[in-house]
């Protein structure tokens, strides 16, 4: 199943009301769920300072989430400072794993998403507080 059609099915979904949907074809199963507990908020935790400033690591694609290789066998390593480019997780597409990476030096924060959560292009998967630039 192509991201397009992927993008489709989540835009003609998002506004109808609906709160579960599941499609199979191609050998693909793709299945969405919609509402409260499936709702990711667009701003950060309502325990996070207002003045500290957070960036956000997103999908890059639609798959299932994994904050370690799903092959690995290794329990999620949590909190922990990260670099620009580093590997932070992983998202499942059929027998292909692909690699997310952390979009700037900083603290990455506990997963906003289970591991094994089917999860959209987007999705916000982490926070990071930045690390300070140098002058």
């Amino acid at each position: 199943m192509k991201h397009e059609r992927i993008a489709h099915w989540v835009r003609r979904l998002e506004a109808s009301g609906i709160r579960g949907f599941e499609l199979e074809e191609e050998g693909c199963v793709l299945r969405l769920r919609f509402g409260a507990a499936a709702t990711v908020p667009a701003t950060p935790h309502a325990d996070v300072a207002p003045s500290t400033a957070h960036a956000c690591v997103r999908a890059p694609s639609a798959g299932v989430f994994h904050a370690e290789h799903p092959l690995s066998g290794d329990a999620p390593r949590g909190e922990r400072p990260v670099r620009d480019g580093d590997i932070v997780g992983f998202l499942r597409v059929g027998e292909a794993i692909a690699a997310v990476l952390a979009p700037c030096d900083g603290r990455l924060g506990a997963p906003r998403v289970a591991d094994g959560t089917l999860v959209g292009w987007g999705h916000a998967l982490f926070d990071i507080v930045p690390a300070p630039r140098l002058p």
